[in-house]
This record gives structure tokens, C-alpha cells and sequence, in this order.
């Protein structure tokens, strides 16, 4: 059977609630890798703790942050990316390349370090196991996110990454690669939830955040992730040399679509 243990069906997918992803019969928050090499683990609220600070912190960076909003090349056409982005690393040379744009690394917002430390500690992870961080900026239910796995070369075979959500609660969509004739899942992930994927889920699924036009308020999303492979295509800004380059003081951070849009790595 698939790794995605379904709960009850609606209007045709799979719907599970809070705390029941449950890859090879795992549990709530758990979610063991059984037979199939993928696992899938859930934590409601618990990335950053409490609801007057998550409010505080997507307010501050969805004003403060440098979002962009990006065109990139789905089959042979330019589009806009449906929702703003903004990419941060532990160095301008991890940097990567995707749908015909390139992602260039910034350097970290003290806040987003935060949530990342925050993240790993919650997933069992060891400190600055993460090296960079895609935010989206869902503003409302037309914003969206196509099918995809973040199945890159510079992430590695199994790579584990760390979704966290802020703001307005947005369906996640997980399917088995390359048949819109299986099953789909439906998760709801709420303000505050940490999703991680991890062993070969980019190997065997997708997953996207479609659009839903009752959605009127913002949600913003972080999806960390560990550069292994740089992308040697990617130059470092303004040509300068890795870890030096302003405005990287010291060389690095403090204390360290549409449907069909291709490669999209980000959730």
C-alpha cells in the first residue's frame, strides 16, 4: 500500500485531521518509516510557541522582509509565481536555480534563525542542521503553491525538510508521483504547525497548497532545508567570494504556481 495512511474520504480525496499524518502507520507526531522509506510527521502548534507571538512574527516579517515577486518559465511560458518569496542562507554561495530563475541567498533575518533553531529542536534534529530557508507569502486564497517534489540534486537522496506555518490555515495536498489517477490526501495545517518530510518521500510523492478563494487572510510559510550539493551555476552576488560578500559581515549568519509549475522547491 502507499506510505500515506488515509483517514476518511471528501468530495473525492483524502481528508486527515490535526496530528494524523501517518506515513507507514506511524502516530500522531511520530509516523515510523515501515517498509516504503518515506515518513511524514506532524506537530500542531508547536513552531513558534504561542499564538500572540506567532501573530507579532508574521506581522513583522511580512512587512519587513524584502519579498519578491517572481516570473518564472512553466512549459515554455512565463508566469508570475503565485505568492511572494524571499530566500535565506548560511551563505550567498547556496544560492540555487529552478523553473528558469535563480534564488540568490540572503542573509538571515534574526527572527527566521529563531524559528529555525526552534524547528530542529522540535524534530529531533541537531542545531544548524538546517543551511537555508525559502519563505512564501500566501496572501490570500489565490495565492497557491503547484505540484511538486522538492527532489533537487544540491538537497541530497533523502533529504529532511522542516515546513512551518504562520497565519491562515491552507489545505496541503500529497499524492503519489506521476498519476493524477491515485489517491490524494488533504491536510489542514494550522497556524503554528510543523510539518517534516523526510527518508524517500520526494523520491515516491508530491505535494502542493492549491488555491481556495474562501481563504481572505495571509499565511506565511518557511521551509527549511540543508544545501549538500551547491549548485556550481549559482555565483555568489556581485561576483565576490563565498562568505564574503557585504552583507554577510563575518562570513556567514549570527551564531552559525500555478498548476504544473515545475520543481518548485519550496512547500
Amino acid at each position: 500500500g502507499h506510505p500515506l495512511a488515509p483517514s476518511h474520504g471528501i468530495g473525492g480525496a483524502n481528508m486527515a485531521t490535526r496530528g494524523e499524518l501517518r506515513p507507514c502507520g506511524g502516530g500522531r507526531g511520530a509516523g515510523g518509516p515501515g517498509g516504503c522509506g518515506c515518513r511524514l510527521r506532524h506537530f500542531p502548534g508547536a513552531v513558534p510557541r504561542g499564538a500572540a507571538r506567532r501573530r507579532a512574527l508574521l506581522q513583522a516579517l511580512a512587512a519587513e522582509l524584502p519579498w519578491e515577486s517572481r516570473t518564472i518559465r512553466v512549459h515554455g511560458r512565463e508566469c508570475r509565481q503565485p505568492r511572494l518569496v524571499c530566500y535565506m542562507a548560511d551563505g550567498p554561495d547556496l544560492g540555487f536555480r529552478y523553473s528558469g530563475l535563480t534564488m540568490e541567498a540572503r542573509p538571515w533575518a534574526a527572527a527566521v534563525l529563531e524559528v529555525k533553531g526552534e524547528a530542529e529542536r522540535a524534530a529531533g534534529l541537531p542545531p544548524n542542521h538546517f543551511n537555508s530557508c525559502l519563505l512564501n507569502l500566501y496572501r490570500d486564497g489565490e495565492d497557491s503553491m503547484g505540484w511538486h517534489s522538492d527532489d533537487e540534486k544540491l538537497y541530497g537522496d533523502r533529504p529532511v525538510i522542516a515546513s512551518v506555518s504562520l497565519g491562515a490555515a491552507r489545505d496541503f495536498l500529497v499524492r503519489p508521483r506521476g498519476g493524477r489517477a491515485g489517491p490524494t490526501w488533504r491536510y489542514t495545517l494550522e497556524d503554528g504547525d510543523l510539518l517534516v518530510m523526510e527518508g524517500d518521500l520526494q523520491r515516491h510523492f508530491q505535494h502542493s497548497v492549491p488555491k481556495r478563494k474562501r481563504v481572505a487572510n495571509q499565511r506565511m510559510n518557511f521551509t527549511f532545508r540543508r544545501v549538500v550539493h551547491p549548485d556550481p551555476r549559482v555565483a555568489p552576488a556581485r561576483g565576490d567570494k563565498p562568505g564574503t560578500s557585504l552583507p554577510w559581515p563575518g562570513g556567514g549568519p549570527p551564531g552559525a504556481t500555478k498548476p504544473g509549475e515545475h520543481a518548485s522547491p519550496s512547500a
